[in-house]
Parts: structure tokens; C-alpha cells; sequence
């Protein structure tokens, strides 16, 4: 009888100790786990509307934004020292630890997990609600494929003071895990649209004033000679095809970046990043880019 006694209270103890790590933090559920692990797929982002953001720097853009996570999820080595825990806890945001490192590294997306990381509520907002708050600049992206290549225009769109990104199908998704890394933070920050086609939303940027340019490798007036304007929006187009002529044709203008000619023709995130500084530079009566 002792020996039953002694084994049924041992394992209620040791069932309760192991149902939290060493810093107190419950453990996450064999259910929540199987959750996360789908929010991998582009599919189960759209059923559960919700994404993963990996890493403490995302995690802290977020929180400035005041964008909070459903929940966050943290390795058993992360360090209790670390000053996100407090920023999470004065938020009452729900807290997890994996048992240990190779269960979060099941749930992590990148090789070298960094042993913390947010559920994120999906935040596409209508192309009316664009509309209604007319931004000073936005990007049109027709068919960008890179997960990367997305992830650093939405960065580099953020830091210049665009507002918001509008994506057409056949963009890679945006909250996609390597997008979400790439964007630094920027998925958080700008309003991020998606829709069918671009062809359907020109019409509607230029009634509100937007002046329409894209680029392209030659034929274009330079960068530095873009016309002023109250609004802009640019159009930029696949890594490989460039913007479809029927887009295209649509633009009040089209850029062309001089280089040298035996140089290789710049990838659109590069592009994009000098016309956005040239844009930027050209809009007028906003705190942020009158000082560029």
C-alpha cells in the first residue's frame, strides 16, 4: 500500500512539475503545437487567420506597434534575463515553453531558431479602407515570387514612409515565415492588401490623385526628374517578366535607373529602393520624409 501511495503521489508531482519549464512558464499543449506547426502552410494561415513571427527583434517591432501576438511560445533556453518576458507579462500576452529545444525547433521555421516566437492575428485590410485614408505613397506588386525579394520591398517601403503595399495574385504571401523575417518588422507597420488584379485598382488610385510609375531598364525619364505630385503609387512587377504591358500601359510614367552598360540589370528590390528614395524625397507635408 505505501508503495502504491508513494508511486501515485510521486507521479502527480512529477506530472505538475513537468507541466511547467524552470522559469514557471506553462508548457504548450500537444494541440497548440499541432496548430502552430500548420500555420506553416499558406492555407492553414487562411483558415485560422494568423501567422508566425520568429525572434526576438520581430517580436519587440510588433510590440511597439502595438501589434500583440495570441500567444507567444519560447524555448526552454531562452533567457529569463531577456527584457521581452516583462513587455509580455505587462501585456497579459499568453506565455508557453516547448518541454524542450527540439520540440520548438519542430515549431520554428528557420535552421537556427532563436528560441522565441508570436502568434500574430492576420491584419489584410479592404483596398476601400486604402482609399479612405489616401497615404502619401503606396506600392503596387504584380506577381513578386521571392519570399525575400517581398519581404525587403516591404521593409524598404516602410522606412521611406510608405503606407501601405497592395499584392495581386500570384504574390507570394506576405505573412509567409521568410517574408515576415525579411519585412523586419514592416508586415506589422504598413497596411498590406490583397486582390485580384491591379487592373481593377489603377482606376481608383488615379481618382484620388495618385500619380502611376513603374520602371523600366530602358526608355524610362531618370528617377531624378520625376514630376511632383500629391500621391504616388509604384508599380513594380516579377522578378523575372517585369510588369505586364496591360499594367503597364495603365502608368503616367515610366523610370529608368541609368547604369553602366556592362552591368547586369539591378533585381527589383534594389530598383524599388532607389525610385521609393526618390518618391520619398518628392512628397511634401509629412513629419517623416520632409526630413530625408
Amino acid at each position: 500500500m505505501r508503495l502504491k501511495s508513494f508511486w501515485r503521489y510521486g507521479t502527480f508531482f512529477l506530472k505538475r512539475f513537468y507541466e511547467t519549464n524552470m522559469l514557471g512558464v506553462p508548457l504548450l499543449s500537444k494541440r497548440r503545437q499541432k496548430w502552430i506547426v500548420a500555420l506553416h502552410r499558406k492555407k492553414m494561415r487562411q483558415i485560422h487567420q494568423a501567422f508566425l513571427a520568429e525572434g526576438p527583434l520581430l517580436i519587440q517591432a510588433a510590440l511597439k506597434l502595438h501589434r500583440y501576438p495570441q500567444l507567444v511560445v519560447i524555448s526552454p533556453k531562452f533567457s529569463d534575463k531577456h527584457s521581452l518576458l516583462p513587455l509580455l507579462q505587462q501585456q497579459n500576452i499568453p506565455l508557453f515553453s516547448t518541454a524542450n529545444s527540439k520540440q520548438f525547433e519542430q515549431l520554428a521555421n528557420t535552421q537556427t531558431p532563436q528560441g522565441i516566437l508570436g502568434v500574430f492575428s492576420l491584419a489584410r485590410s479592404p483596398f476601400s479602407q486604402l482609399l479612405k485614408t489616401t497615404p502619401p505613397a503606396v506600392l503596387l506588386l504584380d506577381r513578386i515570387q521571392d519570399p525575400g525579394n517581398l519581404g525587403t520591398l516591404l521593409r524598404t517601403a516602410w522606412a521611406l514612409g510608405f503606407q501601405g503595399a497592395i499584392l495581386c495574385k500570384g504574390c507570394v504571401d506576405a505573412f509567409q515565415p521568410k517574408t515576415v523575417r525579411a519585412s523586419m518588422g514592416a508586415v506589422f507597420a504598413l497596411t498590406i492588401i490583397q486582390i485580384e488584379t491591379l487592373e481593377e485598382t489603377i482606376p481608383s488610385l488615379k481618382q484620388q490623385d495618385y500619380l502611376l510609375a513603374t520602371s523600366q531598364i530602358q526608355g524610362g525619364i531618370p528617377p531624378e526628374q520625376l514630376p511632383s505630385a500629391h500621391r504616388y503609387a509604384l508599380l513594380l512587377g516579377n522578378e523575372k517578366q517585369g510588369v505586364r504591358p496591360s499594367l503597364a500601359s495603365l502608368c503616367d510614367i515610366s523610370l529608368t535607373i541609368p547604369q553602366q552598360k556592362e552591368a547586369d540589370s539591378l533585381n527589383v528590390a534594389s530598383a524599388a529602393s532607389i525610385l521609393m528614395y526618390f518618391m520619398a524625397n518628392k512628397i511634401k507635408n509629412t513629419s517623416l520624409l520632409s526630413n530625408l
